[in-house]
């Protein structure tokens, strides 16, 4: 029986589209517990952007006659002690999380590699104090951090952002650049390598060319030429 053409284009079309779900139904079957983290990222994700449609009452409207009251058709998870909705307040509390996570995040990482690259560059005195400054506040309890910070510059979302942020760039620091001395002895490693898998003819050559990077001066305050550690 012949297959008509317009019939093998429509199977190859549908093939991507069960391969997708055949990962994904591989990836629940292994790792059940994963499937399970990235269904509740998704559930939060979506909540926190549809937040305005998923509410059922104004987060932050107080009703006096009804506190405390107890889950029912009008309230789904009841009020609080000032008559708030609790469902419409994690709803939008959902969103007012993953923006205060994803900002801090992103800033603490920026502010990290920047003062890392700089760190790292620069080296010496100013490499040292930096990083104990970095010690310092890592070494202050969140809780107190931000809670000072309110105070001082008053409550909002921009200001928590900050004082999480302030925390984040101790570790984002720590991966910066190594000095020129350790690049340095990078390359003669590798060329080590090379040494080990070259004809005795190609050797004489990469030696020399071992010999000339070995030669590099490093910057910076770092060792000597010939104090390099020799590779092989």
């Amino acid at each position: 029986m012949a297959v008509r053409p317009a019939a093998i284009a429509v199977r190859a079309g549908a093939r991507p589209r069960s391969a997708a779900w055949t990962v994904v139904a591989r990836f629940v079957r292994k790792k059940p517990l994963g499937a399970a983290g990235g269904a509740l990222m998704l559930v939060m994700v979506v909540t926190a952007i549809f937040a305005d449609l998923l509410q059922t009452h104004d987060p932050i409207a107080t009703n006096a006659a009804y506190t405390l009251g107890s889950p029912n058709v009008e309230h789904w998870l009841g009020t609080d002690h000032l008559g708030r909705d609790i469902y419409s307040r994690i709803v939008h509390g959902a969103r007012v999380s993953l923006v205060v996570g994803v900002a801090s995040t992103l800033l603490g990482s920026v502010l990290g590699g920047i003062i890392g690259l700089l760190s790292g560059y620069i080296g010496g005195t100013t490499d040292l104090i930096t990083q104990r400054i970095l010690d310092i506040l890592q070494g202050l309890p969140l809780l107190v951090l931000a809670l000072v910070m309110s105070a001082a510059l008053g409550p909002s979302v921009q200001n928590v952002v900050i004082a999480i942020s302030s925390r984040t760039p101790r570790g984002a620091a720590c991966c910066r650049s190594p000095p020129p001395s350790t690049l340095r002895r990078r390359r003669t490693s590798c060329s080590s390598r090379v040494l080990r898998s070259a004809s005795p003819s190609s050797a004489r050559t990469c030696s020399a060319t071992r010999s000339a990077i070995r030669s590099i001066p490093a910057s910076g305050g770092a060792d000597a030429p010939g104090r390099g550690r020799r590779a092989g």
